[in-house]
């Protein structure tokens, strides 16, 4: 899906509790997965209990994990520099970007508060 408008924006000037911005389908060709590759969480998920319980082989293993944290990382910390970055990220400026992140961040002062059951979890 394509947003309509920047998450930044809509998060700006969204006034309610559980609002989601507008989106647009957008196709998306996908390769064909591999013969006996998992096809969901739930499959990773009893692999991982059958390694616990079976001792058999992780098809997602911890530091396939950390990798995709590592990945994120840089991705935050170029898109908010406009640098481009190595993987693994500098760990003083990530650290720096972190907490001048939390420093400069504010409540939303447009949301009237409201205690309401996000609708797709009722």
């Amino acid at each position: 899906y394509a947003l309509d408008r920047g998450l930044r924006e809509h998060s700006a000037n969204n006034t309610e509790m559980w609002g989601s911005p507008k989106t647009t389908e957008v196709p998306v060709e996908l390769p064909t997965q591999a013969e006996g590759a998992p096809k969901s969480h739930a499959a990773i998920t009893q692999n991982f209990a059958r390694a616990v319980l079976y001792d058999e082989p992780l098809l997602a293993p911890g530091e396939d994990g950390l990798n995709a944290v590592e990945l994120i990382n840089g991705i935050l910390l170029s898109g908010h520099t406009g640098e481009t970055v190595a993987v693994p990220v500098d760990r003083a400026r990530y650290d720096a970007l972190i907490a001048d992140l939390q420093a400069t961040s504010r409540a939303k002062t447009r949301v009237v508060e409201q205690r309401v059951t996000d609708p797709t979890f009722a």
